[in-house]
């Protein structure tokens, strides 16, 4: 195959990916706001920030589960697949998804059992939302397997379906509850896992029909997780184990340096950054890297005009966000006014995000696990060091600054080293990184032609499908 055709299947399949998860994201966001607007309306600030300490300390543990070398374990089945070796693909596959159930089933019961001894120290209520909580890292397990499957595969239509059930089943469980009931932290909770086993059962019939694909094919009898843990996989297992701990004791920081009730209002203004930071589109990168691994050159030009291209559209999107988000936010949320200058803070983080997302891919992409493991311990040190210095400095603001504070010094580690190691030396890569020139110019064009047609398309076939209807 050319390089234009690459070209123009890797745009194509960008495009498709991301008008999907965008389109399904657009969705899950309006649903969501009407989630987050009850949750936020009916529970005090107290009983909110009980409710996110609660999912952090459950993200806490999950972090232990599928996030653990998803990286690596994507990258691999990537190559295999665009290599042709499906055994090969296929065997790692059923052996990461077997790892993470068992893990999954044995974290689960801890939980479950273990919520009697954390009452002990603290009330029966936090031992009853403990236990609330406890299928929900089998559930999730279970979805994430699914959706591993549906990456490798491009599927990224079906893979965003899931938000938007889940989104749609709580926003109708919390309105019922509303209602019918009075809105607790328990209630909320118990919506929470009922929304997410929804959500995942519905994709049960799709993920058949995609891991059909592997009806004919015999798994390669070889290990190869181990393998893959022992090598360059071990530096992003202990590297995430270290980021998971240190990222969701986050809201601990807060409540033990201030209050539960400023767990709440940085909470507010951390989702509002969330919902901003989910425009960027950087969802399909992960999966269709890979299938570039082999041409180095190529791969080198795509991270720098990717680069340049996700920091010019995150500047766009922080401008914006913060100019119309805060009004809008206050109205809808008074109680929660004092969230408005620490989401405008977050917001600086944004191109800074973005800068390292495209540097974190292509080192995946690279097999740079070692690097990225040192890099991690830099963030964990800095996750660790910063925000509690920050906090006794600036109060709750400080968490804030911590965030772009620590994305800057991460980005720029991590494309220096880039730029000196994975990057063709022949590649004028600060011309392309700084400069606009002709290939720009037809990369956007291709890309607005590429978004222009698919839109034309997804219109026509919603008429049609009016039109047909009696």
């Amino acid at each position: 195959m050319s390089d234009l055709e690459r070209n123009y299947s890797f745009l194509r399949a960008y495009v498709k990916g991301e008008a999907a998860i965008g389109f399904w994201n657009m969705i899950g966001k309006i649903v969501g706001a009407g989630n987050a607007l009850i949750l936020i309306s009916h529970l005090e600030v107290f009983q909110y920030g009980t409710y996110i300490l609660i999912i952090a300390f459950y993200s806490l543990l999950s972090g232990f589960i599928s996030p653990i070398l998803q990286g690596v374990i994507l990258n691999d089945i990537g190559r295999f697949i665009g290599e042709g070796n499906e055994a090969s693909a296929k065997r790692l596959y059923l052996e990461t998804v077997c790892v993470r159930l068992c893990t999954a089933l044995i974290i689960a019961i801890v939980v479950f059992w273990g919520a009697d001894i954390v009452a002990q120290y603290y009330d029966e209520d936090i031992g009853l939302l403990l236990r609330i909580i406890a299928p929900l890292f089998i559930i999730d397990t279970i979805y994430n397997a699914m959706k591993l499957l549906f990456q490798v595969r491009l599927r990224f239509h079906t893979m965003s379906v899931r938000a938007v059930v889940y989104r749609i089943v709580r926003f109708v469980l919390l309105v019922a509850a509303v209602f019918f009931s009075t809105l607790t932290v328990t209630e909320a909770l118990v919506i929470h896992v009922i929304a997410t086993l929804i959500a995942m059962l519905v994709l049960v019939l799709p993920f058949r029909n995609v891991y059909r694909e592997w009806k004919k094919v015999i798994a390669t009898p070889q290990w190869l997780l181990p393998r893959i843990a022992m090598t360059y996989g071990k530096w992003q297992f202990f590297g995430q184990v270290s980021s998971q701990l240190t990222s969701n004791i986050r809201p601990w920081l807060i409540k033990f340096f201030i209050n539960t009730e400023a767990v709440a209002v940085y909470s507010v203004a951390e989702s509002l950054f969330g919902v901003v930071k989910s425009f960027i589109p950087t969802e399909t990168l992960v999966s269709l890297l890979p299938r570039e691994a082999r041409n180095h050159e190529r791969a080198g030009r795509l991270l720098l005009r990717g680069t340049k291209y996700l920091a010019i559209g995150s500047i766009a999107v922080a401008l914006v966000a913060g100019v119309v988000v805060p009004p809008i936010a206050v109205l809808l949320f008074p109680k929660y006014a004092a969230s408005m200058p620490l989401f405008q803070i977050l917001l600086i983080s944004l191109p800074i995000l973005s800068f390292r997302a495209m540097a974190t891919n292509f080192l995946t992409l690279f097999r740079e696990q070692k690097f990225l493991f040192v890099s991690l311990m830099i963030k964990v040190a800095a996750n660790i060091i910063l925000p509690v210095s920050l906090l006794y400095l600036f109060g709750i603001s400080g968490m804030a600054i911590e965030r772009s504070a620590t994305a800057l010094l991460l980005a720029f580690i991590m494309y220096g080293y880039l730029v000196r190691h994975n990057l063709d030396a022949s590649l004028p890569w600060a011309r392309i990184l700084f400069h606009f020139d002709n290939e720009d110019k037809q990369f956007l064009q291709n890309l607005y032609r590429r978004s222009a047609s698919y839109a034309r398309r997804k219109i026509y076939n919603t008429m049609r499908l009016f039109s047909s209807q009696p």
